[in-house]
């Protein structure tokens, strides 16, 4: 009768043991498969810092000279940033929600002063400026109309140590760059 259990014990073991195997081997081929999928998709995907355009359904901006992305498109809004001082942090969005006078109706009411219109790419931009109210961040804003909306570019200082109206000047000047190389769709 031992005898019958012990044999019937290590048939059990060699059945689990053939049968583990067989997972494991087809669990191997199905892990490498997958770990080849994700290494491919991997390389295709390039690198936020290494986009040269941004796009979504309302525009396309591309990456001018000196910036480099810091976001992928999200519903409609993104980010790049200047890589040298003043640091500009430029802001694209589509706003589906708002028209160009209630947009400017609204910078106004959030204290922001109109400026000299700027005109990229057939677009007429309205820009208004404004210094944070703890006066260290200088903020220019631009939109125009797309549709029913407003296509908008948010371009701000980082922490730098240039001279605030020289730092003013060159932002004005990115924000002619950044409209230049937007594409309304």
């Amino acid at each position: 009768m031992k005898k019958t259990v012990f044999s019937f014990a290590i048939a059990v073991v060699a059945a689990a043991l053939v049968s583990c195997g067989n997972k494991t081997a087809q669990g191997d081929a199905t892990d490498s498969t997958a770990v080849e999928q994700t290494e491919q998709a991997e390389e295709k995907e390039v690198p936020i810092d290494s986009l040269k355009e941004l796009s979504c359904d309302a525009y396309t901006a591309k990456v001018p000279e000196g910036f480099k992305a810091r976001s992928r498109v999200v519903n409609s809004s993104c980010n790049m940033g200047f890589k040298e001082a003043p640091f500009t942090t430029a802001a694209f969005n589509y706003d589906a929600y708002t028209n160009i006078e209630k947009w400017k109706e609204d910078m106004v009411k959030q204290g922001a002063q109109p400026v000299e219109d700027i005109t990229a790419n057939g677009n007429t931009f309205s820009v208004f400026f404004k210094v944070d109210k703890n006066d260290q961040t200088q903020n220019f804003y631009a939109a125009t109309p797309r549709g029913e909306g407003v296509m908008t570019i948010k371009a701000y200082e980082g922490a730098h140590q240039m001279d605030k109206a020289e730092a003013k000047e060159v932002i004005k000047a990115q924000m002619q760059i950044l409209a230049d190389n937007v594409t309304l769709k």
